[in-house]
């Protein structure tokens, strides 16, 4: 290595021995080296033109791709300037991510802030209002969870309260009666009143020792409904291979039980037999468990909203194997026939296991029964004391405070038949036709099941039932209604009015003293009723009060309360 040092230059040069690598050192002087450092500073600034001349559109691009994506997402500049231009905005970070945990955050704080109720009133009524209210103020995140959260409250205020007005009118709809059966109930009761042959004996004398006969097929109904007990014992009759030794036993309340007499004796379903008892002719208050039935061992019991498609006739001789009751449990589904579907309903769906002393006693998981169609053996029930264990739970609920089960009558016979039952073919009993989904029920089944229950709230003779369904029960309840009408009289009560059509179908006499005194039988309409003995004394029922007289027309006419209108009957 060689120093060189020389003085007038003020330079020290330095270099190695091979003479690859030399190194200098000048010191600067006054004003003379202006020109060098200028020539530096030029050199230095190139560079960077360049780099800024490459970069600058690139970042031109990327601010406006931000910009504009930012605008979709924020209706404020100022408040979303801090996210749009933020720490990620040369890599391309996702700023959605950033938004969406400032959105969880007003959520959050939304939740535990609570709502007046003024502001859940003046919440927008749907989504687009909210939108439209959102755009318009420019809220922030807080304001606009705390908007929805108003929203949120108000729709589901409105969502409960037709819930209950859902729940309230159709709980009304299927308790209601439809005016026509009302109607019929009413006339029934006037027929009862006032005509001897509606309050004939049922059974007539002569059959009254069919009713312990053992050897006839007993059906029982418990029912106040007449059209629906008409179509029952009906459809059952036309359906059996024996009608003649089919004997129906019917049990209703005392409202009920003088227009159901009426109507059986009046339209008698021979071959068969029929008996009309009410509550009110039992001796309940020395006799608190009274025996319907004591003198039979077997009987079916039918609900009045069932049709009866096949031969019953079979229960009768069927081998219960020692159980009281035999009715349809479940099928077995499935691809291989080995899935078993509980048709009447798990014990889990009527009881309640969270009370230990149903859990303790019962199995959760264990099928219950249809009923509605069932054959007792009444014997049976007697060996095994089916009544008192009934009883007994009864008692049990009322003392739990009625959280045993829930409201029905089929809990309590479910926890008294408990391992006392025989499951029977399904094809028996069809059930849950009155229910508002029976998607499970299907065509191919309701042609081969001998009887067909619209159980549920939906009944045949309401209008909120399915047509297709309805239309089963319906034309069933059509013949019964043109037998009504082939007596000759067909009426219908209105309010503040009434609406009478008198059909008169045969030829009787021909007094033409009779025919001038039309006008006092309609003088004494009131409400319905009228007064036989005007037409003829002896006239026995309403549908031949007319019995004598010679009037081959159809009339329709309409009084007001006040009857001051003398109508004409041309």
């Amino acid at each position: 290595m060689h120093l060189y040092i020389t003085p007038g230059a003020k330079r020290v040069t330095i270099s190695s021995l091979g003479g690859g690598c030399s190194c200098e050192a000048t010191k600067a002087a006054g004003k003379k080296d202006g020109p060098s450092n200028r020539r530096f500073s030029f050199r230095s600034a190139l560079p960077t033109i360049l780099i800024a001349g490459v970069l600058l559109p690139f970042v031109f691009i990327r601010a406006a791709f931000v910009a504009l994506d930012g605008a979709s997402r924020c209706s404020s500049d100022n408040h979303c300037f801090g996210w749009r231009f933020g720490p990620q905005f040369l890599w391309g970070g996702d700023t959605s991510l950033r938004l969406g945990n400032e959105l969880v955050r007003a959520l959050i704080e939304a939740q535990e802030e609570g709502v007046e109720g003024s502001a859940v009133e003046a919440a927008p009524k749907s989504f687009s209002d909210l939108v439209a209210d959102v755009t318009a103020n420019q809220y922030d995140l807080k304001t606009f969870a705390l908007k929805t959260k108003a929203m949120l409250l108000k729709m589901d205020s409105k969502a409960r309260i037709a819930r209950q007005g859902e729940s309230i009118y159709r709980n009304l709809a299927t308790i209601g009666t439809p005016k026509s059966m009302h109607c019929l109930s009413l006339r029934l009761a006037e027929e009862y009143s006032v005509n001897a042959l509606a309050r004939a004996p049922l059974p007539p004398p002569e059959f009254i020792s069919h009713l312990t006969d053992r050897t006839r097929h007993h059906i029982a109904l418990l029912t106040d409904n007449i059209l629906a007990a008409a179509v029952a014992i009906s459809t059952a009759m036309t359906s059996s291979s024996e009608p003649q030794k089919m004997v129906f036993h019917i049990l209703t309340d005392k409202k009920t039980y003088g227009p159901m007499h009426a109507w059986f004796a009046l339209n008698p379903v021979t071959p068969a037999v029929v008996e009309v008892k009410g509550l009110h002719q039992f001796e309940w208050p020395t006799e608190v468990n009274v025996r319907l039935f004591p003198k039979l061992d077997r009987i079916v019991f039918l609900d009045d909203d069932v049709i009866v498609q096949r031969d019953l006739s079979p229960l009768w001789s069927l081998n219960l194997k020692g159980k009281a009751n035999g009715a349809v449990i479940g099928s077995f589904d499935g691809e291989e026939g080995n899935q078993l579907t509980c048709l009447g309903g798990k014990f889990s769906e009527h009881l309640n296991f969270s009370n230990p002393i149903i859990s303790e006693a019962f199995n959760m998981d264990s099928c219950g029964w249809l009923h509605g169609m069932n054959i007792f053996n009444l014997r049976q029930w007697r060996r095994d004391n089916i009544t008192q264990k009934y009883l007994h739970w009864l008692k049990l609920n009322i003392e739990s405070g009625f959280t045993l089960w829930r409201m029905g009558s089929l809990p309590p016979a479910l926890l008294a038949f408990d391992g006392h039952t025989y499951p029977i073919d399904p094809s028996w009993h069809i059930a849950g036709l009155g229910q508002f989904s029976h998607n499970r029920v299907q065509t191919v089944n309701l042609e081969s099941a001998a009887v067909v229950h619209f159980s549920g709230p939906a009944k045949p003779w309401l209008e909120i039932g399915s047509p297709d369904l309805r239309a089963l029960w319906q034309t069933h309840a059509e013949v019964q209604k043109l037998e009504q009408r082939e007596e000759g009289l067909a009426f219908s009560l209105c309010s503040g009015c009434l609406c009478i059509i008198v059909f008169i179908i045969d030829t009787m006499c021909t007094n033409e003293e009779n025919e001038g005194r039309i006008p006092q039988i309609f003088e004494i309409a009131v409400f319905g009723h009228y007064l036989p003995e005007i037409c003829m004394h002896e006239a026995a029922t309403l549908n031949h009060f007319i019995k004598g007289c010679l009037w081959k027309r159809v009339g329709t006419i309409w009084f007001s309360n006040s009857l001051k209108d003398k109508p004409d009957f041309e």
